[in-house]
């Protein structure tokens, strides 16, 4: 009931400011009041009802100013981000949670069910040690795995209705067109220097600052990558839908090569900056179209 509420909210959100702009906030702001004034002492209900109310006015800021998937992207991941990284530091150190405490709960939880056999637990438990060790200074870029997949969801269905019900199908360029600015590969340079230099883990942070900003960076050119693959199948004629069919068998087919294929992928976004697979300019699939 509550996602449903969400839903609505994020939609009613985006169909406002594209069809009223800035007068949007007349009824926008009254709502956010509200919305953490009802919520006080549930936190998760006023984190879901935020994101919803941000991914909703950058995607309909978006179409009514006729900016890029990549705007609607990178801004409503990171404001997403920053409301989620808000709500972690809040129930880790005000009210005491610890996600490290809920998994080895659940894991407890779960060992104790007798689902499985006494081999199976012991090899279940060195996975899960084993996987608890390397996401333990991690929790930085889950929280942004977990911005990008819920922008991504609440992005899909603006989408779907936006392009559908109120058509406006050409007013924003697609993920094809997705390129970052070439600076950024300064950050990726500065998030591997601060690895190597704490390769000891003797400076702490700056080896932890360091990995989770290069993963970051590595999702960030993977993105880049799935633009050049579409702009590619767009060219060729090749239907767009075998990309996300492709990478979705591997990840069913073994997360380990779909690993492989990720930073694969990343390689070839971040090597775009002087490779420019697609020659591009902000016009390029436009006149491709004209041209056939």
């Amino acid at each position: 009931m509550m996602l449903l509420i969400s839903a609505a909210i994020m939609i009613a959100t985006a169909v406002s400011v594209f069809k009223m702009g800035k007068y949007s906030a007349l009824w926008l702001l009254p709502l956010s009041v509200l919305m953490i004034y009802f919520s006080i002492g549930y936190i998760d209900i006023l984190v879901i009802n935020l994101s919803a109310l941000a991914i909703g006015s950058i995607t309909g800021f978006a179409y009514r100013s006729k900016r890029s998937v990549q705007f609607i992207v990178l801004t409503s991941v990171f404001l997403v981000f920053g409301i989620f990284a808000a709500d972690y530091l809040y129930e880790t150190n005000y009210m005491g949670a610890s996600l490290a405490n809920e998994a080895k709960t659940a894991v407890q939880s779960f060992l104790d069910s007798g689902r499985i056999d006494d081999k199976q637990k012991a090899e279940f438990a060195e996975q899960y040690k084993f996987v608890m060790e390397i996401m333990k200074d991690l929790v930085p870029f889950m929280i942004f795995v977990s911005a990008l997949m819920i922008s991504f969801a609440g992005f899909s269905i603006l989408d779907l209705i936006f392009k559908r019900i109120l058509k406006a199908e050409n007013s924003i360029k697609g993920i094809e067109n997705f390129k970052v600015n070439e600076w950024l590969v300064f950050v990726v340079i500065f998030s591997i220097a601060l690895i190597v230099f704490d390769k000891e883990g003797n400076f702490y942070p700056a080896k932890t600052v360091g990995k989770n900003i290069l993963l970051v960076m590595t999702v960030v050119y993977f993105i880049q990558s799935l633009g050049i693959l579409k702009f590619v199948l767009m060219k060729k004629r090749i239907p767009v839908f075998i990309m996300p069919l492709f990478l979705l068998g591997m990840a069913i087919f073994s997360f380990q090569v779909f690993g492989f294929v990720v930073m694969f992928l990343a390689g070839i976004g971040l090597l775009d900056i002087w490779a420019d697979f697609r020659k591009f300019s902000p016009e390029s699939i436009k006149s491709d179209k004209k041209e056939n």
